[in-house]
């Protein structure tokens, strides 16, 4: 139990808490976990652009690169050279960026800044958002543009909002489904809180002209992945009724996603065990008591929040169909959800600040717990092989290795096992290097250590001695 505390003091406590936070969020930026394939091609295609080369600001998925990813990575370049501090800096900055937006538009809602600072905190120190801060993705600027989404959202069912408001809403909208299509999900939530908790026929007609929208884009979406509408809203979804583990499991990821169960298990390789699972239960529970409480609360910002989660099945339906949170890959589609969890626990906890505090020192300790996982590779087998790392950054190293063999006036021809090495040396290496998978005739090869079924003489090895990458001279 936590002392007595006044609201200074809880203050007080909680700077420290935000002032822990960045040091977690810098805490080994460039090499925790490692780069992996998808962030270093974002960032191949800003070199691109700055160099004039072939480009696209289209991911592979066809969805758009994310603009305030590109405008910082191009400015870092230009006064930095490539390395994983400077790949995954942008990340970091808007992060911090995005948490001072959020305590003040918390503050803007609640008028109590010990409330605001509380849930910078809660978001700040959750495990999630600080593995998603070491990472340069598309779906880790969400907890930057989610807020502005949601708390004009509020101020407006409070019929609080002024122009600023709703600036901050269209524009909050418009950028979740820029920075990742996904985000339609999100919004079909709020769409639905909005229209429950009203009366008043100009608001139901609101809210089910937002969800016509979002239907259409939820198609889009779905023609996009190249999959039958059929499949995605029945097919897929039934599977879940037929299969109660899988069902169990589902229900499970808003609590994976608060505790951090997901972040360990995805970036760390931890096996989401039973003890896990029964956490997130527990946790998920927790959040659905607290919107219970709030069904009927008189501010109807309170109404609003809590039924977008009681009704939060009817999007995770499609979910289950589109997305299938449930596998350890695909969470970052639905990371946004930790934004609402943490108001959700603010506004249900108001009168217990001492709890909300303790909440937030637990997540801190989790987080750090898990910056110690990866850096130690406590799972090395259940690990993604993009995500092991050693003291140096393995990729780093061999990009600076290859560096120092590179014959002065020659190109180095690298081979490499697949997509996670050639973007991360494609943006380590001079612009003339030509990497490729299966590549002819190479100087080099980069093969993993668990494929290669020995060990070479240049091998790369993590801070218990256990191979991870090796670089072969044919």
């Amino acid at each position: 139990m936590l002392p007595r505390l006044d609201a200074r003091a809880i203050r007080r406590l909680t700077w420290l808490l935000l002032l822990a936070s960045v040091g977690l969020r810098l805490y080994g930026l460039d090499r925790l976990p490692g780069i992996n394939g998808d962030e270093a091609w974002l960032a191949v295609q800003v070199q691109h652009l700055l160099r004039g080369d072939p480009y696209t600001l289209r991911t592979p998925t066809h969805m758009f690169i994310n603009p305030l990813l590109v405008a910082t990575e191009a400015g870092l370049l230009r006064v930095l050279p490539p390395s994983g501090w400077t790949m995954r800096l942008p990340t970091a900055l808007w992060g911090l960026v995005g948490l001072g937006l959020f305590g003040w538009l918390t503050w803007r809602l609640v008028a109590d800044r010990t409330m605001a600072l509380l849930a910078v905190a809660l978001l700040a120190c959750a495990p999630l958002a600080v593995a998603y801060g070491h990472v340069s993705w598309d779906p880790s600027f969400l907890f930057v543009v989610a807020p502005l989404v949601w708390l004009p959202a509020l101020r407006l069912a409070d019929a609080r909002a002024n122009r600023l408001d709703i600036a901050l809403l269209a524009f909050g909208i418009a950028a979740c489904l820029w920075v990742h299509l996904t985000a339609v999900l999100m919004l079909t939530m709020l769409a639905l809180g909005a229209w429950r908790p009203h009366s008043p026929s100009r608001q139901v007609s609101w809210g089910l002209l937002v969800l016509g929208v979002l239907a259409l884009l939820g198609l889009a979406v779905i023609g996009r992945l190249g999959t039958s509408t059929l499949s995605i809203l029945v097919e897929r979804p039934l599977i879940f009724l037929s299969r109660p583990v899988l069902l169990l499991q589902l229900f499970a990821v808003p609590g994976l996603l608060l505790t951090g169960g997901r972040a360990f298990g995805y970036f760390a390789g931890m096996p989401e065990t039973w003890p896990v699972w029964t956490v997130a239960v527990l946790a998920t529970l927790g959040l659905g008591g607290l919107a219970w409480r709030l069904r009927n609360a008189p501010l109807a910002s309170d109404r609003l929040l809590a039924w977008s989660w009681l009704l939060l099945p009817l999007p995770w339906w499609i979910a289950a169909g589109v997305l299938v949170p449930q596998s350890p890959s695909r969470e970052r589609y639905v990371v946004w959800l930790l934004v609402p969890s943490v108001l959700l626990l603010v506004r249900g906890l108001r009168d217990a600040p001492r709890l909300l505090l303790g909440v937030a020192m637990v997540s801190a300790v989790l987080s750090a717990t898990w910056l110690y996982a990866v850096d130690n590779q406590l799972w090395p087998e259940t690990t993604h092989r993009a995500f092991r790392t050693a003291a140096v950054e393995p990729k780093v190293a061999i990009a600076a290795r290859l560096r120092q063999l590179a014959v002065p006036g020659q190109p180095l021809r690298i081979a490499v096992a697949d997509w996670w090495l050639e973007h991360p040396l494609r943006y380590l290496l001079p612009p003339d290097a030509q990497i490729g998978i299966g590549l002819e005739n190479p100087q080099f090869s980069l093969v993993w250590s668990d494929e290669a079924g020995k060990t070479y003489p240049e091998t790369l090895y993590d801070r218990h001695d256990r191979p991870i990458l090796s670089l072969v001279r044919p």
